[in-house]
């Protein structure tokens, strides 16, 4: 939030990212300023269909600012993820699976004789098949996956699928982690990044959610060393502001009967009253309750707006508070989670 007056106030986003980047009186960034006024720079956006809740305003910006200013771009994108009729001035090129003999020659490289031969028969025989009907190891990192784990392993490589990425997910991680953090470092905490990420992912499915933010990362850290402080935070920051004024159509509210109501209690949604004694819930997902009680709703006293602004102050709390209970956990839990935070959040 703290850049979005940079990003609202530069001749392009590029622009903006290098200011907050390098600082604005920064020599670098004013090189760079000036590589891109002349046009002598080559923007690269590398996955632009990552763009998560943003992805719809990052592809406008791209064709709609970036491409008529005359910026060189080089924009990559899975095939099914590109939009094509948006970026239909662009140059298209689709990027070949890896040919069976290419896979045998990058094996071949890095496997000695005569295990290598091994490990391409263990593919043909094994790898599973893609959409198209060709091998998966036809995609460089999942060849490179195979790789890796035959040679950790001695040449000994799991008789199922599930066995395999099980195994190979585990061996990326902690390749990763004793390449940035050393090899002791690595070793402390490599369970415990494990066991973060699945608590993570099922964090995330749980809420429904395809983007991970910080608040998922402190959550599940701090499930897996105090679920009941994590319980507390939760109901701390979850409640409706204090209100007892009287019940307001279009206002936000939570239903609280226990009673026949009961497939509706505790969601929240907006008021539509019906005279003084009954009123409806209208939730954000198109559904509605029948005729309720008025004493079996709670008021949060606030419209949608207002209450959206409530949310997202609710949500800053909650993370402050997340980040303080976070700040005493275990030596190789807290390693963990800073792995984790240095490439999401």
């Amino acid at each position: 939030d703290e850049d979005r007056p940079t990003f609202a106030n530069a001749w392009n986003w590029v622009d903006a990212f290098l200011q907050c980047e390098h600082g604005a009186d920064s020599e670098l960034y004013l090189a760079l300023r000036q590589a891109l006024m002349a046009r002598r720079a080559v923007v690269l956006l590398d996955g632009i269909d990552e763009g998560g809740k943003a992805r719809e305003k990052i592809e406008q910006h791209v064709a709609r600012v970036l491409a008529p200013q005359g910026h060189v771009m080089l924009v990559t994108s899975r095939p099914a993820g590109l939009k094509a009729k948006l970026f239909a001035e662009f140059h298209l090129l689709r990027l070949r699976p890896l040919t069976e003999a290419q896979q045998e020659q990058m094996v071949r490289q890095r496997v000695a004789s005569p295990l290598c031969n091994d490990l391409i028969e263990y593919m043909g025989d094994n790898a599973p098949l893609d959409t198209s009907g060709l091998r998966a190891t036809g995609n460089p990192l999942m060849l490179s996956m195979y790789i890796s784990l035959f040679i950790s392993r001695g040449g000994a490589m799991p008789e199922n699928l599930a066995e395999l990425y099980k195994m190979a997910s585990k061996a990326m991680l902690d390749r990763v982690d004793r390449k940035e953090r050393g090899a002791a470092a690595a070793g402390s905490s490599a369970l415990s990044l494990e066991s973060l990420l699945q608590t993570i992912f099922f964090e995330a499915h749980v809420a429904e959610e395809r983007i991970i933010d910080e608040e998922q990362l402190l959550s599940a850290a701090l499930g897996m060393h105090d679920p009941t402080r994590l319980k507390a935070v939760r109901v701390e920051t979850a409640a409706l502001p204090h209100y007892e004024g009287p019940l307001v159509e279009g206002h936000i509210v939570e239903v609280t009967s226990d009673k026949e109501e009961l497939p509706f209690k505790g969601r929240r949604g907006r008021l539509d009253k019906f005279g003084s004694l009954h009123v409806r819930v209208y939730f954000p997902d198109g559904t509605k309750t029948g005729l309720l009680k008025a004493d079996g709703v709670k008021s949060s006293g606030l419209d949608q707006d207002a209450y959206d602004q409530y949310l997202v102050s609710s949500k800053q709390s909650r993370v402050s508070l997340l980040r303080g209970a976070c700040s005493t956990l275990p030596d190789d839990l807290s390693d963990a989670l800073g792995a984790v935070r240095e490439r999401v959040a």
